[in-house]
């Protein structure tokens, strides 16, 4: 009745309080992990609910949630221990299928990968979630002439679906395909109005390929077409910023903020320019200006902390960046904010830690 009602805190009190009589009984570890999650205690809840699933293997709300904690540590966050355990709960869940494949893609498991798509491949009919593993699975391996084909059968199922017109057209970008693209892009034009422009569409491709170079020439032409638009100048500050144009991306990033002084991804944008520029004053002056309550801790906790310690509250900042590296994140800025704070302390020794962890991780 009190998760119910939001009140996260008095039901982890009372949950707590069940310990250890009934640490045992599968709901009780359930309900204790969904709250710790509630409350912004992830790696906690990840262990809570990882136990509710062995207890209970048939707990789909426990394994629904087990999976969604780890996807929002960007799946990184998860260790292979945590995903073997859920994927063993139940071979055939397309969640734990998922999270086994990104993380052999991610530790350069390609034998693993492989071996899941041939398992899935074998089956005699797919599902939606099936088609769109095995396309990602290929697209990981970069088979590119078969993620095409998976995406072609995405398509055939479900024609609405722009998602699916975007994954082929990202493959027969990396293949190398200018006709298939040219005619992916003015068929998604004709049946996606709405749809951005294939300018602006390419140069999202080329920014998810990391072809930086590519990006800016097909952006700029998308914002020189019409200068209104918001989203493609943002991603041609990005790319731009990738291939070191930094002043000029900082440009477009003040033209989208004349226009939304809100825009919280302008504005994170604009402080990390700033930052890799050598500005730290005016990097922080960017953070100063976003509302720290509408940052999603779970999907971006370094940015969030950041935006706390900009403002002034070190301690909620060291929570939230304790709290994601404890949950497995390895984003090198919870590290660098979490050294900046014991060094403002002077808790040498502790920023040192982290400082010789951040070099140990990122060499």
């Amino acid at each position: 009745a009190l998760y119910a009602t939001e009140d996260f805190e008095k039901c982890r009190e009372i949950t707590a309080q069940m310990f250890p009589a009934m640490e045992s009984v599968a709901q009780v570890q359930m309900l204790h992990g969904l709250t710790l999650w509630r409350i912004g205690e992830i790696g906690e809840a990840r262990v809570a609910l990882r136990k509710a699933c062995e207890l209970d293997p048939t707990n789909k709300v426990a394994a629904d949630a087990f999976a969604t904690v780890m996807a929002q540590q960007g799946f990184i966050g998860a260790s292979g221990e945590d995903i073997e355990a859920f994927y063993k709960l139940d071979p055939t869940n397309p969640r734990a299928i998922q999270l086994k494949l990104q993380h052999a893609a991610a530790t350069g498991d390609q034998q693993q990968t492989a071996v899941l798509l041939t398992e899935i491949e074998a089956r005699a009919e797919h599902t939606d979630t099936e088609l769109e593993l095995l396309y990602m699975g290929n697209d990981l391996l970069e088979r590119h002439n078969a993620a095409a084909e998976w995406a072609r059968a995405l398509i055939e199922r479900r024609p609405d679906e722009l998602n699916d017109w975007k994954r082929l057209a990202s493959t027969q970008l990396k293949q190398g395909d200018e006709a298939g693209l040219a005619d992916t892009l003015e068929r998604i034009a004709k049946k996606f109005p709405d749809a951005p422009d294939s300018d602006h569409l390419t140069g999202e491709l080329y920014i998810q390929a990391r072809q930086y170079e590519y990006a800016v020439a097909a952006l700029g032409a998308a914002v020189e077409k019409d200068a209104t638009n918001l989203e493609a100048r943002i991603s041609l500050a990005r790319a731009m910023a990738a291939i070191g144009r930094l002043n000029t991306a900082l440009t477009h990033v003040q033209a989208v903020l004349e226009v939304t002084p809100d825009d919280i991804e302008a504005l994170a944008l604009g402080s990390r320019i700033a930052y890799a520029s050598g500005d730290a004053p005016l990097a922080d002056e960017y953070l100063k200006q976003i509302d720290p309550t509408q940052v999603d801790q779970d999907k971006d906790p370094a940015l969030a902390a950041r935006v706390y310690l900009s403002h002034g509250d070190m301690e909620t900042a060291e929570r939230i960046s304790t709290q994601a590296i404890t949950a497995g994140n390895f984003s090198p800025m919870l590290r660098l904010v979490l050294a900046g704070i014991y060094q403002e302390r002077g808790e040498a020794a502790r920023a040192e830690e982290h400082l010789v962890a951040l070099v140990r991780h990122f060499p």
